[in-house]
């Protein structure tokens, strides 16, 4: 059976993000097209060190990846491309290949796009079960009773406490060229931070009297929560930028832009800020 190929796009994230916040125009946006090979047993996304460089993606890393026939070899690993497969895309990191390589598609893409290959027919689409959107498997974690406070005081405490470790945490790793050198402390620190702006949302909750038992669990409830403030339109914008710089930059995608992670810290002290001083009527 022949290999699978498919037509890929590609695009700088932090670029996209620099267009976002008007500092950029559209047309900065570095971005490329090519063909992708699909490889299940490969587990990231390998793209070529020339298109890396078109790109201008960041080296984060190394590591050591083990070829089919069992050789060994040290490459680097790029921060922030979007890849963009037919109508799903996602942010990942990239192995970076030797110049003028064929692009990997890895198991990650493939499992986050829920995407599968058919190897008869030499194509990659959707599954049958999940033709609009991606369906990802997820184990439902119960939250802990302790994580929850009980009043409004110790909700903004909490969120207070948790920002200002955040802080603590963040200032542990190195910068260099604009980029945070330990993405371990940087992927802790946007967590808590993250979880300080939610703190901060509970704590405005609980003192309009909703029960702790009815706070929001998902990102969706915390803005429609947010609608109700007033001010609303300066506290969505900001907790928008704090999920989108820090609960999925920084915590999950494991980014390092120092722009990117100090701008979800400010908005995320913005809101524990103006949610801990306003008065409920």
């Amino acid at each position: 059976m022949g290999e699978i190929k498919v037509k890929v796009g590609l695009e700088n994230f932090a670029d996209r993000y620099m267009y976002l916040k008007n500092k950029i125009r559209k047309d900065e946006i570095r971005s490329y097209e090519m063909e992708g090979v699909v490889d299940t047993g490969a587990v990231m996304l390998a793209l070529p060190q020339d298109v890396v460089e078109e790109l201008g993606l960041e080296i984060l890393r190394k590591v050591v990846v083990t070829y089919a026939d069992e050789r060994k070899e040290e490459r680097p690993v790029a921060e922030g491309v979007t890849i963009k497969i037919g109508k799903r895309f996602m942010t990942t990191n990239c192995i970076v290949g030797p110049p003028r390589s064929e692009a990997l598609i890895g198991q990650i893409i493939l499992e986050e796009l829920d995407l599968v290959p058919d190897c008869q027919k030499q194509t990659l689409g959707p599954r049958p079960e999940s033709p609009i959107y991606p369906s990802l498997k997820m184990k439902y974690v119960k939250h802990k009773a302790f994580l929850k406070p009980k009043d409004q005081k110790e909700a903004f405490s909490n969120a207070k406490r948790y920002i200002a470790n955040a802080k603590e945490t963040l200032s542990k790793s190195p910068i260099e060229y604009d980029r945070y050198k330990d993405e371990k402390y940087v992927k802790e620190a946007s967590g808590m931070a993250y979880l300080a702006a939610i703190s901060a949302i509970d704590g405005r909750l609980l003192s309009t009297g909703t029960s702790p038992d009815k706070l929001p669990a998902r990102i969706k409830e915390c803005e429609k929560a947010l609608r109700r403030i007033p001010h609303n339109g300066k506290l969505m914008a900001a907790m928008g930028t704090v999920y989108e710089n820090l609960h999925i930059f920084g915590y999950y995608r494991s980014g390092v832009s120092v722009d990117m992670i100090k701008d979800g810290f400010q908005k995320a002290k913005l809101i524990i800020d103006t949610l801990s001083k306003e008065k409920v009527a």
